[in-house]
């Protein structure tokens, strides 16, 4: 959603400003100061409220949060309600939780001995897939998404193509991860507004890399497996 937003903008919004600039129905602003996403409106006077800047970044954050991780208000609510949120850093604290919100979709939790048995590997093979980080861990709980990584897994290891694939897989991303790192903290360094840069660096990670790694692979495919 474009932002309309700027340094001149007032610091205060009516209802039907606040729906025009965020192309959120009244109905749901309602519903999300009812549900404690969204801070309180200033009474102005009778039927007249007042709803902060606060509220147009929030608005926009949650429906950015509904497009690429498809949240749940329960999902939502956890993440508001953390010690570590701020209205003005949210898309900071969203990238500080993302251990917990990865695989949304996959709430489920899952016991080890069930994914043991399931896929039948051993409860030493296991913790080594946790320990070696090719799986995530939620304090010591596993969800659905990790039984169907650890499936494709398994596949891999008693195809054709091995486990070297995936060994690869895990090498490159801890180094490109620590390049990342490195080049995004000289960024937030620099950067007057780490909020944005936080919002940019989710999009370059969750979407643009692996825009970029899945065409070029489907690229090579296409060109050289026959």
């Amino acid at each position: 959603m474009q932002d309309k937003t700027n340094s001149s903008a007032p610091t205060h919004y009516k209802m039907s400003e606040l729906i025009e600039l965020t192309e959120t129905p009244k109905s749901t602003i309602l519903f999300y100061i009812k549900e404690g996403l969204l801070p309180k409106p200033t009474k102005v006077k009778t039927n007249v409220h007042s709803y902060g800047v606060d509220t147009v970044k929030m608005l926009k954050f949650i429906k950015y949060t509904q497009t690429y991780f498809n949240f749940s208000i329960k999902e939502l609510k956890t993440l508001v309600l953390r010690d570590d949120f701020s209205f003005e850093n949210c898309y900071e604290s969203l990238l500080n939780s993302l251990d917990i919100f990865m695989g949304a979709g996959f709430k489920k939790e899952v016991s080890k001995e069930k994914i043991e048995d399931e896929l039948n590997i051993s409860k030493s093979e296991l913790e080594g897939f946790i320990k070696d980080g090719y799986i995530l861990s939620r304090d010591g709980n596993l969800t659905q998404k990790e039984l169907e990584i650890l499936s494709i897994i398994k596949r891999a290891k008693n195809s054709e193509i091995g486990f070297d694939i995936v060994k690869i897989y895990l090498e490159f991303a801890l180094n490109l991860a620590k390049i990342e790192g490195e080049i995004a903290k000289e960024a937030l360094e620099k950067s007057s507004d780490k909020n944005e840069l936080y919002r940019l660096i989710l999009d370059i990670t969750l979407t643009l890399k692996p825009y970029i790694f899945n065409y070029q692979t489907f690229n090579i495919y296409k060109k050289d497996i026959k």
